[in-house]
């Protein structure tokens, strides 16, 4: 698991390692950097990038939105409609859990601070399925 964040505070590096985050990174960060915790999370998956053609973007990744502010679910929607990318948005994040047992996401963007249960717990129940 990995958490991006803008806002670091002192604490969160010690939250996120508590809950079993893997990997902690602080916008802005170097993209080589980012391609390297993928690579070395996943070792067993081929570097595809030389049978790609550039500027080829996947669509078919899997991807959820765990946001409770309709502006920002609204905004990330579009960016990711405008890519060509689908998503799916559960109703709550209660039901985060549940969506998760259901289908296996490539791609999860998630809010900290939310009022039913905050990113750090739902990323610590994702990780215990």
């Amino acid at each position: 698991m990995l958490l991006i964040s803008s806002n670091d505070k002192k604490g969160n590096y010690l939250k996120c390692i508590t809950l079993g985050i893997d990997h902690y990174l602080i916008k802005p960060f170097d993209v080589s950097e980012l391609l390297n915790i993928i690579k070395n999370s996943f070792p067993f998956l081929e570097d595809q990038s030389s049978s790609v053609e550039i500027g080829t973007v996947r669509t078919d990744i899997k991807i959820l939105i765990i946001e409770d502010n309709k502006m920002n679910q609204n905004v990330i929607g579009t960016m990711l409609k405008s890519l060509g990318y689908s998503f799916e948005l559960p109703m709550t994040v209660m039901l985060v859990t549940l969506w998760q047992k259901l289908k296996n996401f490539d791609l999860i963007f998630m809010d900290l601070i939310m009022p039913e249960m905050d990113g750090f717990e739902s990323a610590q129940r994702i990780v215990k399925i």
